[in-house]
């Protein structure tokens, strides 16, 4: 006959972290130290006191981090390894303040000079418009998200509003959409919020994605964002780069090749 048997089974306890720091007001932290801010990691939260500082006691893991606060742009770290140690693990942050932004751009009245780039887009549909995005799920794929990143019932610029998978997302080229020409008074912090989502990948090197910028009117691209032909579960993430004083511009590539099933 058979035999089967189970010995023992055994559970570990996770260990637990100690994060602390402190969140500074400014893109150099000129502001001081910053109270009330919102920390988040994964789905612990706790708010900064009058000297700015946080602190959690965490399970050891991988998580995203958020810091919020009002008046400011806020920030995200994805995919923060957080790994046990005996010593107290130290993070400071700084969070720009929107009064010091040059620019500062949402979608909520306009595309506020972002335009399709009928010139150089090919794509059959897809075309870049302003809605609030809702979410979209295929074969456990995540390829568009719910809203936009601050109160997450937002607007945002982004290929033509698909109900389902394969209507109306990028199909048969690559779209391609461009900011106006920002003039930057001083060296700066860029940060831009997006989301991309592909289902299939089938080595199609006609597949991809691209945020980039210019600072010498479009006579070359800069990618700080880019995705080849891989299966990516869309959620809202924080590109950051840095800009000398002078002039600069976006532009965002969207491609689907011609394999059936991107």
């Amino acid at each position: 006959g058979n035999v089967g048997a189970v010995s023992a089974v055994f559970f570990e306890k996770k260990k637990i972290q100690k994060i602390e720091g402190t969140i500074f007001s400014g893109a150099t932290g000129q502001g001081g130290p910053l109270q009330d801010a919102t920390v988040t990691i994964g789905t612990y939260s706790t708010q900064t006191d009058a000297s700015g500082k946080y602190s959690f006691q965490i399970p050891e893991g991988s998580y995203d981090l958020t810091i919020q606060a009002p008046s400011h742009i806020s920030f995200t770290l994805n995919d923060v390894d957080i790994a046990t140690s005996s010593s107290t693990m130290i993070r400071d942050f700084n969070l720009v303040a929107v009064s010091d932004c040059t620019v500062n751009i949402d979608f909520e009245s306009g595309a506020s000079g972002w335009v399709n780039d009928e010139g150089a887009s090919t794509c059959k549909t897809g075309t870049f418009v302003v809605g609030r995005p809702s979410k979209v799920t295929y074969r456990g794929v995540t390829t568009q998200v719910d809203g936009d990143h601050t109160t997450g019932n937002g607007k945002a610029f982004y290929t033509s509003p698909n109900s389902r998978t394969g209507t109306d997302d990028v199909d048969k080229g690559v779209c391609v959409a461009t900011s106006e020409e920002y003039t930057i008074a001083v060296d700066s912090f860029v940060s831009i919020w997006y989301f991309y989502g592909e289902v299939v990948a089938r080595n199609d090197v006609e597949d991809f994605f691209y945020l980039e910028m210019s600072t010498n009117k479009g006579a070359s691209w800069i990618p700080f964002v880019h995705y080849n032909d891989e299966t990516v579960n869309a959620r809202l993430s924080e590109a950051t780069t840095t800009v000398s004083a002078g002039t600069v511009s976006f532009r965002i590539r969207v491609s689907d090749g011609k394999n059936a099933g991107d």
